[in-house]
């Protein structure tokens, strides 16, 4: 069945990839230039290793920092995890919910949960979650489709 299904969506990218080609086709009608002339332009648009500024090992280490959001990964990693680990073993035969290791557990992990979110909207330069995305209809349908997707997968494949 899926080759089947995967039909209409292969016909409609490459239709649209038809176009767009075509369309670059029309604006590519520009003088013809000799090789020599392609040659030089792309060498001299291209910029020289030797007049990049150097960094030092701190100011890469802070890049990659600020880059991969260290922090922000801590946080989100540690809230989950912390909430997570309290679902689990709060219905063992050991311990229960009114326990105060679980109620500990629930309390830091929300508070990590919710230092992540307020990091990544008002410190983060460079946020797992982009918010600006989050106000377009498609992208929060697409996530929720994500979402529903496999527990309905989930429901229907126990019941059978």
């Amino acid at each position: 069945m899926t080759p089947v299904l995967t039909i209409p969506v292969m016909l409609t990218l490459g239709i649209g990839m038809r176009k767009s080609k075509k369309e670059e086709g029309d604006v590519e009608q520009t003088p013809q230039r000799s090789v020599g002339d392609k040659v030089k332009s792309v060498f001299s648009t291209k910029h020289d290793e030797s007049h990049r500024p150097r960094r030092t090992l701190w100011q890469k280490t802070q890049s990659i920092f600020w880059q991969l959001d260290l922090f922000g990964l801590l946080l989100f990693v540690a809230g989950f995890g912390m909430i997570l680990v309290t679902v689990t073993i709060a219905n063992g035969k050991g311990s229960h919910w009114s326990d105060a290791h679980c109620i500990a557990l629930l309390t830091v992990g929300g508070v990590c949960v919710v230092a992540f979110g307020l990091w990544e909207r008002f410190v983060a330069r460079h946020p797992l979650i982009p918010f600006t995305l989050l106000t377009n209809r498609t992208v929060v349908v697409c996530f929720l489709i994500a979402i529903v997707h496999p527990a309905a997968g989930g429901v229907i494949g126990s019941y059978l």
